[in-house]
């Protein structure tokens, strides 16, 4: 991997020593049928449209993906317990919170570059869906910034996301995008203490612009959307 992924591997640490200094369970399966990063490959077949995603579709009860850790995440609602699998680049740590009468759900998830958030209703169990906290904050109405709601068609949802990359054997509607952003001033100025050592000129070249890269993928049902997973990475 390029040198700028470890910049984002920091970050990713940060959140897993968090995670070990909290009630934190390695489970050594695939069971987590809802997640991404799962299945690292998902987009490789997929060629990715050229098109931005409005930055309020990765916001959610306040939360930024890919800016709030999970250590973050528990602070706004609530301690839980973390959840490892896999390994290399399906390595996953996870949390996950439930409605009060425990069909809503909204899990977080970080692997080594990949940010990921999931709000669906009912759906499989999986292991350590027994370890989902409880919150009066996760109903069924939990909207995305940007207005994504569970119970939406796929006329209101592509309103928000635009044309869909590709629908899926399963049923499964996705959407991947990928453009090519400039840093923003503060994250410039964090990498460049990080990379202190490197010339000026070198530091603008590799870290003056970044990859971002959105995979989300939107389910439904006859009662409208009833799962939505939405992912992201920045890479230089």
């Amino acid at each position: 991997m390029r040198a700028a992924i470890v910049f984002l591997l920091v970050l990713v640490a940060a959140s897993a020593s968090f995670a070990q200094s909290r009630d934190t369970v390695a489970v050594n399966d695939n069971s987590d049928w809802w997640s991404i990063i799962r299945d690292n490959s998902a987009g490789e077949t997929l060629r990715p449209r050229a098109q931005d995603v409005p930055a309020a579709t990765f916001r959610i009860l306040g939360i930024t993906l890919g800016a709030d850790d999970l250590d973050a995440i528990q602070k706004t609602l609530g301690s839980t317990t973390v959840v490892t699998r896999g390994d290399a680049a399906t390595a996953r740590s996870q949390i996950c919170y439930t409605a009060l009468d425990g069909r809503s759900h909204l899990n977080f998830e970080s692997g080594e570059v990949q940010y990921g958030f999931y709000l669906f209703i009912d759906g499989e169990q999986w292991s350590g869906s027994d370890r989902c906290k409880k919150s009066e904050l996760i109903t069924s109405g939990l909207t995305t910034l940007s207005g994504l709601h569970l119970g939406q068609t796929q006329g209101e949802v592509q309103a928000i996301l635009g044309k869909p990359t590709a629908l899926l054997k399963n049923g499964d509607i996705v959407f991947f995008r990928q453009v090519r952003k400039r840093t923003s001033a503060p994250d410039l100025k964090k990498a460049r203490q990080y990379y202190s050592s490197i010339s000026e000129q070198q530091f603008h070249e590799n870290y003056d612009f970044y990859d971002m890269s959105a995979y989300i993928v939107a389910r439904f049902s006859s009662a409208g959307l009833v799962y939505l997973g939405v992912s992201k990475s920045d890479t230089y």
